[in-house]
C-alpha cells in the first residue's frame, strides 16, 4: 500500500504541515507546562536520587543502598537535565514532558501520512488531551518516553511491512526500530505485551508472502528444517533457563496495594468506558471502516492495541499508566475512522438541510449551517466523554488532581516537620524517598506492601533501612528509642497494604498527633519518653540523640 495518502510535494502543503506541527507543539507544551510543579509522587524520587548520585560520584545508589537501575535511560536524561538546569522536580520532569510532546507530534505525523490531515489532527489531539497522557507528561518517570519509543519503533516496522521500502534503507530501518523497541522494553517490561501484538501482526501480514517465497525456493526443505530447528532451539534454551516460569510468576504477581484489581479482568474495559464511551463502544465499527479503507493500518493498530489490551487485562498488576503506551494505537484507529466518517456526515447534513430548506435559503447559509451542526454535534459528543471532564479538571486546578498529585503535600509540610525530624532519635515514614528528600532523614519504613513477604524489621536493599508494619514492631521501636517522628500519607493510613488499622490504633494511643492542615494529606505523630535498657535495631543509623538516653522532642 502507499503510505503517503496525500503527497506533500508542493510548497503550500509543506508550509501547512510545518504550521500544523508548530501549533501542535505549542498546544502540547501549554497543556503540559501548566501545573508542572505539582506535588511529587514517591516514584519520581527514584530517578532524582539516582541522577544526583550519578552526577556526584558516578553511581546510581540511593542513600548508600543498591544502585537504582530500572529505567536507566530516563535516569541519565534526568541527570542531564540537572546538569543543565540545576536539580529540581521540574527539571526531573522535563524529559517526560518533552517525550509527551514528541509523542503527540509523532502520532499526528504518522496517522496523517496514512489517512490525511483530519485523521492526523484527530489522533494527535486525542493524545494531547488524554488525561493519562497529560499526567504522565508531567510525571518524572519513564512512561511517556516509553510510549514515544514504542510508537516510533512500531511505526518503522509498519513502514517496512506495509510499503515498499528501498533495500538500502531496510537495514537502517530495522536497526532503528529494534533500538527504539529495545529501549522501550528496558524502560518498562510491560512493553512485552505490545511487542507480542506487533509480532503477531507482522506474522499475519508478512507471513504468507514469506511462506510463498520459501515454498518456491529450490531448497525449501532445508530452509524449513533450519527454521524449525531454530525455533525448537530457542524454546529449549528458554525452558532450560526457567524463562516460562519467571514470566508466568511475573505476570501473576502484584504488590499488596494493587491486589484490589488483581482478578478484575474488566479493569481496562471499564476505564475506557468511563473515559471514552463513544470511541470505545463504537471501536468495532470504527475498525471495520478503517479496515476497508486502510487494511494494513487497521491490522497494525488493532493488532498492537488489541493484544496489549487482552494481555494487560488478564495480568495481575493493573494501572492505566502501565497500559498507556498502547493507547496511541487506539487513538490512531479513532482518528482514521473520523477522517472517513466526517466527510460522509457533512454531505448527509448538507443534503438534509437542502431538502428541508429548498431554494429559499442561500447556499452560503446552508454551508454555514451544515458546518455549525457538524461542529456542535462533535462538541456535544466530546463533552459526553469522561476524558474531557477529567482533562478539564487537571488543566483548571493543580490541587486534588488524580494520579501524581494524590500524594501528600510534603513541600508545604517540610518546614513544619523539619525541626521535629532534626531532634528525633528516629524518623519513621510510610513514604521513604519523600521523607529522605524533604526531611533529610529516613530511618524506618512503615508500610506493609514495602515489607512484602519478608519478616518485620527486614532491611530493604534499596535504602538499607528496616521496614515494619505491625503494632508490636512499632512498640519495640518506641521502647528502644527515646524520641521519634512518624509521617504517614493519608492514602496509606488504615490500609491493610499500608499502615494497617491495628498499627494505626497503637500509634494514635501512644504518640502525640501533630496538627497539620487537611489539604496537606499527611498525618504526623511524635513521641518522647524515658527508655529502659539501651537497645539498637539493625539498619537504623546512630544519630544525635543517643540510644538509651532520656529526652524528648
Amino acid at each position: 500500500m502507499t503510505i503517503n495518502a496525500a503527497p506533500e510535494g508542493d510548497a503550500a502543503d509543506r508550509r501547512r504541515l510545518i504550521l500544523d506541527v508548530v501549533l501542535l507543539v505549542l498546544l502540547a507544551l501549554a497543556t503540559r507546562v501548566l501545573w508542572l510543579g505539582h506535588d511529587p509522587h514517591v516514584d519520581e524520587f527514584r530517578h532524582v536520587f539516582a541522577a544526583r548520585s550519578l552526577l556526584s560520584d558516578g553511581t546510581l545508589a540511593i542513600n548508600g543502598g543498591m544502585p537504582y537501575t530500572r529505567g536507566l535511560l530516563y535516569t541519565y536524561l534526568v541527570a542531564g537535565s540537572f546538569a543543565g538546569f540545576g536539580e529540581s522536580l521540574i527539571a526531573a520532569r522535563l524529559p517526560a514532558l518533552l517525550a509527551g510532546v514528541g509523542l503527540v507530534v509523532a502520532v499526528f505525523l504518522c496517522v496523517r501520512a496514512i489517512g490525511g490531515r483530519l485523521a492526523g489532527w484527530t489522533a494527535g489531539l486525542l493524545v494531547c488531551f488524554d488525561p493519562t497522557m497529560l499526567r504522565l507528561s508531567q510525571f518524572g518517570r519513564f512512561y511517556s518516553l516509553q510510549g514515544l519509543l514504542f510508537w516510533v519503533g512500531s511505526w518503522q516496522i509498519y513502514r517496512m511491512v506495509a510499503s515498499e521500502v528501498p533495500a538500502r534503507r531496510t537495514l537502517w530501518r530495522i536497526g532503528g526500530a529494534l533500538a527504539a523497541l529495545g529501549l522501550a522494553f528496558s524502560l518498562q517490561i510491560t512493553t512485552a505485551a505490545g511487542l507480542a501484538g506487533l509480532a503477531l501482526w507482522v506474522v499475519l501480514a508478512a507471513g504468507p508472502g514469506v511462506v510463498g517465497r520459501i515454498a518456491a525456493h529450490p531448497r525449501r526443505g532445508w530452509i524449513a528444517a533450519g527454521l524449525l530447528a531454530a525455533v525448537l532451539g530457542l524454546a529449549w534454551v528458554a525452558v532450560q533457563a526457567g524463562l516460562p516460569e519467571r514470566v508466568i510468576a511475573r505476570y501473576l504477581y502484584a504488590d499488596l496495594w494493587a491486589m484490589e484489581h488483581r482478578w478484575n479482568f474488566r479493569f481496562y474495559h471499564w476505564g475506557l468506558l468511563l473515559d471514552y464511551p463513544t470511541l470505545w463502544t463504537l471501536f468495532p465499527f470504527a475498525l471495520l471502516v478503517v479496515a476497508k479503507w486502510r487494511p494494513a493500518a487497521a491490522g497494525w493498530a488493532a493488532g498492537v492495541f488489541g493484544t496489549a489490551f487482552l494481555l494487560h487485562s488478564f495480568a495481575a498488576w493493573k494501572e492505566f499508566r502501565y497500559f498507556s503506551y498502547a493507547m496511541p494505537f487506539f487513538f490512531a484507529v479513532s482518528g482514521l475512522a473520523v477522517a472517513r466518517v466526517v466527510p460522509w456526515l457533512h454531505t448527509t447534513l448538507r443534503d438534509l438541510l437542502t431538502t428541508l430548506a429548498g431554494a429559499r435559503v442561500p447556499r452560503p447559509v446552508l454551508s454555514a449551517a451544515t458546518v455549525a451542526l457538524l461542529v456542535g454535534g462533535g462538541l456535544f459528543t466530546i463533552a459526553g466523554n469522561g476524558a474531557a471532564s477529567s482533562t478539564a479538571r487537571s488543566l483548571l486546578r493543580s490541587a486534588d488532581r488524580e494520579g501524581t498529585t494524590a500524594a501528600g503535600r510534603w513541600g508545604d509540610a517540610a518546614p513544619v516537620l523539619a525541626p521535629y525530624a532534626d531532634s528525633a532519635a528516629v524518623v519513621v515514614s510510610s513514604v521513604d524517598l519523600n521523607a529522605l528528600y524533604y526531611l533529610g532523614r529516613y530511618d524506618v519504613g512503615l508500610h506493609r506492601s514495602d515489607l512484602g513477604d519478608n519478616p518485620e524489621f527486614w532491611i530493604s536493599p534499596g535504602l538499607r533501612r528496616p521496614i515494619i508494619s505491625e503494632a508490636a514492631s512499632l512498640q519495640r521501636l518506641m521502647e528502644c528509642y527515646p524520641s521519634g517522628l512518624v509521617v504517614v500519607e493519608n492514602s496509606n493510613w488504615r490500609q491493610p497494604w499500608g499502615v494497617p488499622p491495628a498499627t494505626a490504633d497503637y500509634l494514635e494511643a501512644h504518640a502525640e498527633a501533630l496538627e497539620l492542615p487537611p489539604e496537606w494529606r499527611l498525618l504526623a505523630f511524635r513521641w518522647g519518653h524515658e527508655v529502659g535498657a539501651p537497645c539498637a535495631i539493625e539498619g537504623i543509623p546512630a544519630h544525635a540523640v543517643p540510644v538509651g538516653a532520656s529526652g524528648g522532642t
